[in-house]
């Protein structure tokens, strides 16, 4: 397992005033038969709001507000795994106009 911090994006933009629902998937941070303890931290970056966050097995879903246009901006987050291993990684997001 790579316990280093790893950085993503995810594909489809987010408008600066929506909320709108995204996903990160764990499992290629994960050990053969390791998983996710309790609900990784999470915080946004640049204007990013984090209104919820649950996990159900390895994916993390997020509902994301605010950001600002034109900026690429995105989430950090650090879970916890049942081998006590600290991952981390930062999902980009670009906030575009209506």
């Amino acid at each position: 397992m790579n316990t280093a911090s790893v950085i993503s994006q995810w594909e489809d933009p987010k408008f600066s005033d929506e909320e709108q629902f995204y996903t990160f998937d764990w499992a290629d941070r994960l050990g053969e038969g390791e998983t996710i303890v309790g609900t990784p931290e999470a915080d946004g970056l640049g204007g990013i709001t984090v209104l919820s966050h649950a996990i159900q097995g390895t994916i993390s879903q997020l509902k994301l507000g605010g950001g600002t246009v034109g900026q690429r901006t995105g989430v950090h987050m650090l879970a916890t795994t049942s081998t006590a291993q600290k991952v981390g990684v930062t999902v980009l997001l670009d906030i575009v106009p209506i």
